[in-house]
């Protein structure tokens, strides 16, 4: 199973990755009382801050368990909240989606197969015509 974490620097400077796995989405509902189908209503509603501080602690709680709430705000540039609601967004589509990667995911080189690479112009428009 591939982890899709989307790569975050909170206001401590240090580089975290966000992770919204079943563990994470399972904190959400059970200690903040967010229903995971309705994310963005609270994030958009009348607690709103209090929803990204407990959304970003549930994806961050896979590398640091020890992290409480109050931690997670504590690690929040308010002039930055914006950014930072865009990443939470980011890791939380990568979550709910079957595939895929994060958008700034790093993705290996590979080389071509010689199968798909056609030996000669001829080959090429021949597969681009077919």
């Amino acid at each position: 199973m591939t982890k899709r974490k989307v790569p975050i620097t909170l206001a401590d400077g240090k580089p975290r990755t966000l992770l919204y796995n079943f563990n994470a989405l399972v904190e959400l509902v059970d200690t903040l009382g967010i229903d995971i189908m309705n994310i963005q209503a609270a994030l958009n509603g009348p607690g709103m801050l209090k929803a990204i501080r407990g959304i970003l602690w549930a994806g961050l709680i896979h590398e640091d368990k020890a992290l409480t709430i109050e931690g997670a705000g504590d690690l929040v540039d308010f002039s930055k909240i914006d950014d930072l609601t865009k990443a939470v967004l980011e890791a939380l589509d990568v979550a709910f989606k079957t595939g895929g990667e994060p958008k700034n995911a790093e993705k290996p080189v590979t080389e071509p197969s010689p199968s798909t690479v056609p030996a000669s112009s001829e080959q090429a428009s021949e597969q681009l015509t077919h």
